[in-house]
């Protein structure tokens, strides 16, 4: 028997809202980054910005609005569609005696899959000998406590052709990337200028468009990572040689202290502020990345959703712009090794080179060593990662 556990899984890892934290409200879908928020809170952020772009609080992505605003961003019926059957599952399982019927206040104890209702035994019986319903799969609240049928729980009715509302959508144009109706196939759809499939055909077709190009964002996501982890190992380098670089000033400026103890204050500070304008470039990458991860991860767990629990009309209705957003994503190149140069620090004795004429010491570097780099990146990742080194770690 299914658990709340198991109902719930969809809803921890895709069906929570990164600004508000709650469950889904009304979701939005943003384009081309599909990122998805509550309704109310990207209202919230767009008063906050005062722009008008909308800035994507995942990605920072800019994302143009029309006139009506988060109003007429796109609603994202799947996520919406899921949110809605993990709350009738946490029902079904948790309070079973008190869900009550779509059509009156007695408790319920089937569901309509089609018209995704709730029904009493009364309405059931009623449902069932309507001409237009009496096709429908109904099953007991018992049997969807099994958990045997949670793939029903969504409602599976075929849309309707928003140009010809009497129609079914039986097709998909290929050339436009939309379902159609069978009378859009003769009118603004018309062969030989527009390519048809049937639906499930096209569905099957991008199902396994997606799946590879999944396969091929992981990899991109795997070389963020790793990027990620070899910047976040350069920091602590960039702090030892800052201090390296210090010491060094201290030491000369001690030793010839009666000359130059007036400049020490000032060179460190110029030391200092370099490896600040380092740091804030060293961060900057990092936090980059990071951004990038979130950014790729979210649209990989949306396809994934969507490839795994989307029904052909929700692949089909996505599937040109999370194809667009995956292809991307995988033309993105990170094989861009991490500057090494933002580990260094470099200390100029210019200003004393007029005071003193001998035992004057020369400029320093200092920087990772290969030996430390190699330790770094590690044996899987020195011959695809290219990075810049100085040698000697230390140039005097």
């Amino acid at each position: 028997m299914a658990t709340v556990e198991d109902s719930l899984e969809i809803g921890v890892d895709f069906l929570q809202c990164t600004i508000c934290y709650d469950t889904f409200k009304e979701p939005k879908i943003l384009v081309p980054c599909l990122h998805t928020f509550c309704k109310t809170c990207l209202k919230e952020c767009v008063r906050k910005q005062a722009n008008s772009c909308l800035s994507c609080p995942i990605c920072r992505q800019e994302v143009p609005c029309s006139e009506d605003g988060v109003e007429g961003l796109r609603d994202n019926s799947f996520t919406a569609s899921l949110v809605a059957a993990v709350q009738d599952q946490v029902k079904i399982l948790e309070n079973p005696n008190n869900i009550l019927c779509s059509k009156c206040d007695v408790v319920a104890t089937w569901r309509c899959v089609e018209c995704a209702e709730f029904l009493c035994q009364s309405c059931e019986s009623a449902h069932r000998r309507l001409k237009s319903t009496n096709g429908h799969t109904r099953l007991t609240i018992t049997e969807l406590q099994t958990g045997e049928h949670d793939d029903k729980l969504r409602s599976k009715t075929t849309p309707k052709c928003e140009a010809h509302p009497s129609k079914t959508l039986r097709l998909f144009c290929t050339t436009c990337n939309v379902p159609i109706c069978r009378e859009c196939a003769s009118t603004n759809h018309q062969e030989p200028e527009h390519h048809h499939e049937e639906l499930n055909q096209a569905a099957t077709v991008r199902k396994t468009i997606l799946k590879d190009l999944l396969t091929r964002c992981q990899l991109q996501v795997q070389n963020l990572h790793k990027h990620e982890r070899i910047l976040t190992k350069m920091l602590p380098y960039l702090e030892e040689n800052e201090e390296k670089a210090k010491t060094e000033v201290t030491t000369n400026v001690k030793r010839l202290i009666a000359i130059i103890q007036q400049e020490e204050a000032a060179m460190l500070d110029t030391i200092s502020l370099a490896a600040e304008k380092k740091r804030k470039k060293l961060q900057d990458q990092l936090d980059e990345k990071q951004t990038s991860i979130a950014s790729v991860k979210g649209t990989c767990d949306f396809a994934t959703a969507l490839a795994r629990e989307g029904d052909m009309f929700e692949l089909l209705t996505f599937s040109k712009e999370i194809e667009q957003r995956l292809r991307t994503i995988v033309a993105q190149s990170s094989n861009t090794g991490p500057d090494v140069e933002l580990t260094k620090v470099t200390v100029r004795y210019d200003g004393l080179k007029q005071k003193l004429k001998t035992e004057f010491p020369k400029n320093a570097k200092y920087c990772i060593s290969n030996k430390e780099m190699n330790e770094i990146l590690g044996p899987s990742d020195k011959s695809r990662t290219t990075v810049r080194l100085s040698a000697p770690a230390r140039q005097r």
